[in-house]
C-alpha cells in the first residue's frame, strides 16, 4: 500500500508543511509575501501597511514619553526645593513613596526609549528590505507576529528556542 504524506499544521494558519519519505517542502499561503529565488520578502504593499502601522506606534510612544516627562517634572518641582535639612520634616514614608514613584518614572520612560528605538529600527529594516525576515533562520515572520510584535527580528519558533537556550 502506498502511505500517505503527514501534514502539519503549525501555530500560525499562513505556513503549512508537508512531508514525505523525509522530504519537507513548505508552501507560503495568504503572507502577501513573494518567494522570488531564494529571498522571501513581503509584498510593497503589505510593507506600506506595516510602516504606517509602526509610525503610528511610534505617534503613541512620543504622546506617553510627554506624558511621562511631564509627570516626572511635576512630581520633582514639589520636592526639587526642599534642602536637605528639611527633608526630615517630611515623614519617611512620603518621601520614600516619592522616591519609588520617580523611580517608576524613570523606570517607564527607558522602557518607552528602548521601545522607540526599536520601532525606529523596524522602519529601517522596511527601508533595507530586511523586515520581517527571521534575523536567525532567514524565514518569513507570519504576518499576524509582525502586525502585533512590529519590531521582532526573529519567528515564534527561533525566539521560543532562544528563550529555552535550545
Amino acid at each position: 500500500t502506498q502511505r500517505r504524506p503527514q501534514i502539519r499544521i503549525l501555530n500560525f494558519p499562513t505556513c503549512l508543511i508537508s512531508s514525505r519519505k523525509g522530504q519537507n517542502s513548505s508552501i507560503l499561503k495568504n503572507t502577501g509575501a513573494s518567494t522570488s529565488g531564494s529571498a522571501k520578502k513581503y509584498s510593497k504593499t503589505k510593507l506600506a501597511s506595516f510602516k504606517k502601522s509602526i509610525e503610528s506606534r511610534l505617534d503613541d510612544v512620543e504622546h506617553d514619553l510627554d506624558d511621562i516627562k511631564e509627570n516626572l517634572d511635576h512630581n520633582t518641582r514639589g520636592t526639587a526645593s526642599l534642602s536637605q535639612d528639611s527633608v526630615y520634616s517630611v515623614h519617611m514614608a512620603d518621601a520614600g513613596t516619592d522616591s519609588y514613584e520617580r523611580e517608576k518614572g524613570y523606570h517607564f520612560m527607558n522602557r518607552e526609549t528602548d521601545y522607540y528605538k526599536h520601532l525606529t529600527k523596524a522602519l529601517e529594516r522596511i527601508q533595507d528590505g530586511s523586515f520581517g525576515v527571521c534575523a536567525i533562520c532567514g524565514n518569513l515572520i507570519p504576518e499576524e507576529r509582525m502586525m502585533e510584535v512590529p519590531n521582532a527580528t526573529k519567528c515564534v519558533q527561533c525566539k521560543e528556542n532562544e528563550k529555552l537556550n535550545i
